[in-house]
């Protein structure tokens, strides 16, 4: 397996295998590597990438632009042709070539142990792809849906960790899973009313 990591959560990072952030300069070349890496094992016609990037310009310069921004993760990419599989119509990345941080959040999530769940809430740094714009319309209407799929997948994962600590009677643990989950839903009143419990539990009755 690769070493190379996307971090989508919380903004847009690639690192190579020593760790170090790998520089893509182009906006729709990160798109498009997010797109892939996302569809594990999934080519995606030449025609749907260059609709969903540059689908305001005509085939011909769209195709042009697609060819460019796969240049760019080509000479981004140490040892390209193990990461990115371009065969005639169809590109993908070869499965395994990149991990995310989305990835292994949607992992983690279907665990029910602590362990696994500490580590999941710890993933979740910010919104997907925070502060990011591709300026293609069509990725960014996949994009805004995704960032709240998958603000909902934290809330829950927070939710169940809550549960956990405050059944193993952990309250400081507790309090911090309750106003980070406070953040993602401010208007939720079940976790404003556990917050107060929390504080009191605490022996912080003023604040609650």
């Amino acid at each position: 397996m690769s070493g190379f990591r996307l971090g989508l959560l919380g903004g847009f990072e690639m690192t190579g295998e020593d760790g170090a952030p790998l520089p893509i300069g182009m906006r729709k070349a990160k798109a498009l590597l997010v797109w892939l890496a996302l569809r594990p094992a999934q080519p995606q016609p030449r025609e749907r990438l260059a609709g969903l990037l540059w689908g305001e310009s005509g085939e011909a310069q769209a195709r042009h632009s697609l060819r460019q921004a796969l240049s760019q993760l080509r000479r981004a990419l140490p040892d390209a042709d193990a990461v990115l599989r371009a065969e005639g119509e169809m590109i993908a990345l070869v499965p395994d070539a990149i991990t995310s941080d989305v990835a292994e959040l949607q992992h983690l999530a279907a665990a029910d142990n602590l362990r696994d769940l500490e580590r999941a809430a710890a993933l979740y740094r910010g919104e997907f792809l925070e502060g990011f714009s591709a300026r293609a319309s069509e990725f960014e209407d996949w994009m805004l849906a995704e960032r709240s799929r998958l603000r909902e997948l934290a809330a829950q994962i927070l939710g169940r960790l809550l549960e956990h600590y405050r059944g193993d009677g952990a309250w400081e643990p507790a309090l911090r899973a309750a106003m980070r989950l406070l953040a993602l839903e401010p208007l939720r009143e079940s976790v404003h009313r556990e917050l107060m419990m929390l504080y009191v539990r605490l022996g912080r009755a003023a604040e609650a």
